[in-house]
């Protein structure tokens, strides 16, 4: 896989930063499945280091910095990287617990992205950073990997659809906004085509093969299939989170992606 020419060069710019305390990283996520977008995608990353000990977690947070202040860096996309060691991979995410994930410029613990989706997203597609080997042995179970995605639709984006049926709440607000109904439309999709697949899919990937197969019982209804074609579309044009012009629309929209995504966990949760 080739990645996109800002994403080939941050990241190379931060596995030489690296030096010796990164022994590998790999580029996971949209820029590895062909849907990245300049100006709005993140670049989703894991590395390999020797030790997740906490003393190290100053030099991760230093590790960053120097690759943001690079003056090479510019307008550069940000970074999401997992931190792991090889032992890790080789066992369940589930075993594995909390880990250094570094964000939106904050480097914290916890175990919301040691999941079987991202073991089975490095196995499928990982892409090695500027020398990086191949990747060793990597725990995979296509049972476990389902089971996540289920669980993660009866929780976390029943949340979405419980916050987005009730219009004067931040959720409600949200989604107003053409970022969110991409976000959502797509992000349940791409739940969907794993646990039909027991493959990774991108956010476009999802949207054109609900449109293409037979994902929901009964078939998708016009309105639904509308819906999706916009989310595809809104995802091309990287919307970054401004409300459409049109209050109403935008209303009526939201009751839509509202049902979609009940009706995706009524089936596949």
């Amino acid at each position: 896989m080739s990645l996109p020419r800002e994403v080939e060069e941050i990241t190379t710019r931060y596995r030489v930063a690296g030096g010796d305390n990164l022994r590998a990283a790999y580029v996971i996520g949209s820029a590895a499945l062909g849907d990245w977008w300049p100006g709005a995608s993140d670049v989703d990353m894991v590395a390999l280091v020797d030790s997740v000990d906490p003393v190290n977690d100053g030099r991760l947070r230093e590790l960053h910095a120097r690759v943001r202040a690079d003056p090479g860096t510019g307008a550069a996309p940000d970074l999401e990287v997992l931190y792991l060691t090889d032992g890790d991979l080789a066992q369940a995410p589930a075993r594995v617990g909390a880990r250094p994930h570094h964000r939106a410029g904050l480097l914290r613990r916890d175990a919301d992205m040691t999941t079987p989706v991202i073991w089975h997203s490095l196995a499928q597609h990982g892409v090695p950073v500027a020398g990086s080997p191949e990747l060793g042995a990597v725990w995979l179970d296509d049972g476990e990997l389902r089971a996540w995605c289920r669980s993660n639709l009866s929780s976390h984006w029943a949340g979405w659809a419980a916050r987005g049926a009730q219009p004067a709440t931040r959720g409600g607000m949200l989604l107003l906004t053409d970022w969110a109904v991409a976000w959502c439309v797509l992000g349940v999709l791409r739940l969907c085509h794993t646990i039909d697949t027991g493959e990774i899919a991108s956010k476009s990937g999802a949207g054109r093969w609900a449109l293409s197969a037979p994902v929901l019982d009964p078939a998708l209804d016009p309105g639904e299939r509308t819906l999706i074609e916009e989310a595809l579309a809104l995802r091309a044009a990287a919307p970054d989170g401004p409300a459409t012009a049109d209050r109403r629309r935008a209303s009526t929209r939201r009751d839509r992606v509202v049902a979609l995504l009940r009706r995706v966990i009524d089936e596949y949760a």
